[in-house]
C-alpha cells in the first residue's frame, strides 16, 4: 500500500491513492493552489522528482510532498541555479584563450558547451521577470533591461559564430557579455533574492 504525506501529515484518500504518479501530483498541486501555496518538493521513495518528467510511473511506496509560498519556490530555484553557475572569469577566460589559440571546432565546442550550460540560468531570469511584472517588484525594470541586452548579445554571438569572426567574438564575450553576466548574477543575488525573503 502506498503512503503519501503532505507537509508532514499523512494523506487519507477515499479508497486507494491514485496509481498514476502524475495524477497524484496533479491532485496535490491543485490542493496546494487552493491554499495559495505551491509544491516545492516531491520525493518519491526518497528521490526528488519535482521538475522531472513523471511519465506514467505507477509503482511507488512512499511520496513525501512539501509545499511553500511562491516566494519560497523562487528562493529555492535561485539558490539551486546559482550554486551550479560558473564564475564569469573561470568560464569565459578559457574560452577566450581557446578562441585565440586553438582550432575553430575546439573553440566553438567550448563556447557552445558554456552557453548551453547557461540555459537554466536564463530560464530562471525569464521566470523571475514574469514574477516581477505580475507582482510589480522594484527590480522588474532592471531585470527586463538585462534580459533585453542578453537577447541582443546572444544574437550577435550567433551571427559571429556562423561567420567565424573570432576577433569580434572575443571582444564581444570579453567586454560586453562578461560584465552583463556578472551584473545579472549580482542583481539576482543582491537585489532580487532579498526581496523574496521578506
Amino acid at each position: 500500500m502506498s503512503n503519501v504525506t503532505y507537509d508532514g501529515e499523512e494523506v487519507v484518500f477515499n479508497g486507494p491513492p491514485p496509481a498514476n504518479l502524475s495524477t497524484l501530483v496533479d491532485i496535490l498541486t491543485h490542493n496546494a493552489a487552493n491554499d495559495k501555496r505551491v509544491l516545492i518538493s516531491v520525493k518519491v521513495d526518497g528521490q526528488e522528482v519535482l521538475g522531472t518528467s513523471l511519465g506514467d510511473k505507477t509503482v511507488y511506496k512512499k511520496v513525501d510532498v512539501l509545499t511553500g509560498t511562491e516566494k519560497q519556490l523562487y528562493l529555492k530555484a535561485i539558490d539551486t541555479t546559482l550554486k551550479n553557475l560558473p564564475e564569469a572569469d573561470t568560464a569565459i577566460d578559457p574560452i577566450l584563450e581557446t578562441l585565440l589559440s586553438d582550432t575553430w571546432e575546439n573553440a566553438f565546442a567550448k563556447l557552445n558547451s558554456f552557453l548551453q550550460g547557461l540555459n537554466p540560468y536564463f530560464e530562471l531570469l525569464a521566470t523571475l521577470a514574469k514574477y516581477g511584472q505580475t507582482h510589480n517588484m522594484v527590480w522588474q525594470k532592471t531585470l527586463g533591461e538585462q534580459l533585453k541586452k542578453v537577447d541582443e548579445i546572444f544574437s550577435r554571438i550567433l551571427k559571429q559564430c556562423e561567420t567565424q569572426q573570432v576577433a569580434e567574438l572575443t571582444s564581444l564575450l570579453n567586454f560586453e557579455f562578461r560584465p552583463l553576466y556578472v551584473e545579472s548574477v549580482s542583481t539576482v543575488k543582491n537585489v532580487i533574492r532579498p526581496t523574496l525573503q521578506s
